[in-house]
């Protein structure tokens, strides 16, 4: 009675697992295609890919922003924002709000020591940040790096799933056709 309890178990949080990596394979997928930045019920993760935020946000860093209303921004906020500068080809900037301009462009800085107020306001803030994961970032460019083998690993533990599945599938209906069997035989036939 446990093994049938635990494989149940374990069956159901397989399917989950999957049904949601499933949901964030689209909605990634769906957001690139539109040209947007993946995001989660209002959060967004990107790796910090400049030094300006060191020491507080690193290179590699995840943070973790979460979509604000520009009127919800404030001065000492640090905001997530794919850079306006040309120069930047459009990278994904994480800096800290140093002023609100009166048409609601705010002007940005990084912290790093004599780093200077961008020359340029920014208008177009993908969120606020509220979490800095030094950890997910590296767990995330390490499966970057090593993507095909964990694609492999996450693919034969699908596979091993699935054919255990199959597995004890055809013995339960063959435990039934068996027992089906016994009660078409009238006692005292074999």
């Amino acid at each position: 009675m446990k093994r049938k309890t635990g494989r149940k178990f374990f069956t159901i949080l397989s399917l989950i697992i999957f049904a949601i990596s499933v949901c964030l394979f689209g909605i990634i997928v769906a957001s690139r295609v539109k040209g947007e930045i993946p995001g989660v019920f209002g959060y967004s993760f990107h790796i910090v890919v400049t030094d300006s935020m060191t020491p507080e946000i690193n290179v590699g860093d995840m943070v973790i922003a979460r979509r604000n209303e520009a009127s919800e921004i404030a001065v000492g906020d640090d905001v997530v924002f794919v850079s306006p500068d040309p120069a930047l080809n459009g990278i994904t900037i994480v800096h800290r709000v140093v002023d609100i301009r009166e048409d609601g462009g705010l002007i940005t800085q990084g912290i790093k020591n004599g780093a200077q107020k961008d020359d340029y306001p920014v208008y177009d803030i993908k969120g606020k940040v509220v979490k800095v994961s030094p950890f997910l970032g590296k767990m995330f460019k390490g499966l970057e790096k090593n993507r095909n083998i964990v694609f492999g690993v996450v693919l034969a533990v699908f596979l091993i799933v699935i054919l255990d599945e199959i597995f004890f599938i055809t013995k339960e209906l063959a435990a039934k056709k068996v027992e089906a069997g016994r009660k078409k035989k009238k006692p005292g036939q074999e």
